[in-house]
């Protein structure tokens, strides 16, 4: 799966912060196994208080499984992945709430390992309750944590969502 908007000034979806996201219905695509999800986004300002999703198909709730990227309220980038038994992250440890463009990376090895990367940089590994899959149970969303929206939407421009 690939997004990238034509439709915006510069190729890039531009987000408010508020109402604007991209929704894609769950077709059963976005089961998976080892998996990456790449995305290049630009945080457009505004204060830290919580986690700022990037892409994300979050459906909330006990039972329930999904993964996307975030930034969480220190400013660091944030892969989590869940297949309904642990949830579970790896967080990036550079900032990048610094309104300069910045390619982020997760990468999940079934059963082994989640990792990310910013700016092509490895800042961190997690080797614990890794899942073998996860098969999504929610639309996924680009600009908003899903369908649940537990954290809030982001503020500024997101490129090249990849799967």
């Amino acid at each position: 799966m690939l997004f990238r908007s034509t439709e915006h000034i510069g190729g890039y979806g531009s987000f408010d912060g508020v109402g604007d996201y991209v929704n894609i219905n769950d077709d059963g695509s976005f089961d998976v196994t080892s998996f990456t999800v790449v995305a290049w986004a630009k945080w457009g300002g505004g204060s830290l208080a919580d986690d700022y999703a990037i892409v994300s198909n979050y459906d909330g709730g006990v039972g329930k499984q999904h993964y996307g990227l975030r930034m969480r309220s220190d400013g660091n980038a944030s892969f989590f992945y869940d297949d309904a038994s642990e949830w579970d992250w790896v967080t990036g440890t550079s900032d990048i709430n610094d309104s300069e463009w910045h390619f982020i990376v997760g990468v999940l090895n079934s059963g082994s390992s989640g990792k990310i990367y910013v700016d092509g940089v490895l800042e961190n590994t997690d080797t614990s309750s890794i899942p073998t899959s996860v098969n999504a149970t929610g639309d996924l969303y680009i600009g908003r944590d899903g369908s649940a929206e537990a954290e809030l939407n982001w503020n500024g421009t997101i490129d090249e969502v990849r799967i």
